[in-house]
C-alpha cells in the first residue's frame, strides 16, 4: 500500500499526538478516528428506550457501560 504525505498545524500535531496510542503509528490513529463505527457515534440514541421518569439507575448502569465498553 503507498503512502501519502500531510501538513498539519503544529497545534494539529499535538492534539494528535496526545490521541495517539503507545503501540500504534498516525496511520493507525487516523484509521481510528476516522472509522465511522466508533463508540461516539454509536451511542446516538442508545438511550431512546430509556424510562426517564423512574429509570435512572438504568441510566447510570448504562452510561457507566459505554465507557468500560468504549475503546
Amino acid at each position: 500500500m503507498g503512502t501519502k504525505t500531510i501538513r498539519v498545524r503544529e497545534d494539529v500535531y499535538e492534539v494528535l499526538q496526545a490521541r495517539k496510542r503507545p503501540d500504534e503509528s498516525f496511520s493507525e490513529l487516523l484509521a481510528r478516528l476516522a472509522d465511522r463505527e466508533t463508540a461516539f457515534e454509536q451511542g446516538f440514541g442508545a438511550l431512546a428506550d430509556v424510562d426517564f421518569e423512574g429509570g435512572l439507575a438504568e441510566l447510570d448502569s448504562r452510561f457507566a457501560e459505554s465507557f468500560r465498553n468504549a475503546d
